[in-house]
C-alpha cells in the first residue's frame, strides 16, 4: 500500500527543485531471494509486510508529516526525511527489524543461525539470518541535481553494505579527489 517508483521521483524531484535538505534512506532486506526459495513466498511477503509497518511506525513516531516512505518493489524501501533525522530514524529501523524478524523464522534456523538452500550449480550454500542494509544518503549543499544521481549513490552504497554480516548503515560522505571529481566514500555503522 505504499507510493512507488513514480511517486519516489516525483517526490525526489520536488525537493531537489526545491533545493530542500533531505536524507534518502533505502532500506533493503538481505539474502531475500534465499529466504524466500527456503521459507516461501507467503513469509517472504510477511516479511515485506513487517519491514513496511516498521517504516511508517518510525515516521509515526520519530518523524513528520514531510516524510515520504514508499515502496520500490519486492524486498526495496525509501524513507525521504530531514537530515537531521536520517541516521538516528536508520539506527530504530534496524532496531525494530532485527529485535522482530527472527520470530517469522523457524525454531530450527533461529537455533542454528542459519538456514541452508541450494545454489544455481546445485551446491548447498549457508545463508546468515535476517538482516537489513540501509544506504543513507545525506544532501545538504544541494549539489544532487538529479533523482538518478541518488538512485545510482545509494545502489553503490548498499552493494557495499551487503559484503557486511549483520544489518548495517552505510552512509555516504563526499570526498574530492585529486581530479577534483567527487568520489563517493562509504563510512559504516554495523549493528553486530
Amino acid at each position: 500500500g505504499l507510493p512507488g517508483n513514480t511517486a519516489i521521483e516525483r517526490e525526489l524531484k520536488i525537493r531537489i527543485n526545491r533545493r530542500d535538505p533531505y536524507a534518502f534512506l533505502y532500506i533493503d532486506i538481505d539474502n531475500f531471494k534465499a529466504f524466500n526459495d527456503y521459507f516461501g513466498y507467503q513469509k517472504g511477503d510477511e516479511i515485506i509486510s513487517y519491514l513496511a509497518g516498521i517504516l511508517t511506525k518510525t515516521v509515526e513516531k520519530l518523524g513528520c508529516k514531510e516524510d515520504f516512505i514508499g515502496h520500490i518493489g519486492g524486498d526495496d524501501f525509501v524513507l525521504v526525511t530531514d537530515p537531521t533525522r536520517g541516521q538516528f530514524m536508520a539506527k530504530y529501523i534496524i532496531d525494530e527489524f532485527d529485535k522482530g524478524a527472527m520470530l517469522l523464522l523457524g525454531e530450527d534456523e533461529v537455533e542454528r543461525g542459519y538456514f541452508e538452500v541450494r545454489t544455481r550449480q546445485g551446491e548447498t550454500a549457508r545463508v546468515t539470518l535476517m538482516s537489513i542494509t540501509i544506504a543513507l544518503v545525506v544532501s545538504t549543499d544541494n549539489k544532487i541535481a538529479h533523482f538518478a544521481e541518488i538512485n545510482d549513490i545509494a545502489s553503490e552504497l548498499k552493494k557495499y553494505g551487503k559484503k557486511v554480516k549483520g544489518s548495517v548503515v552505510i552512509k555516504e560522505r563526499r570526498e574530492i579527489t585529486v581530479d577534483g571529481n567527487p568520489e563517493v566514500v562509504a563510512e559504516v555503522e554495523n549493528t553486530e
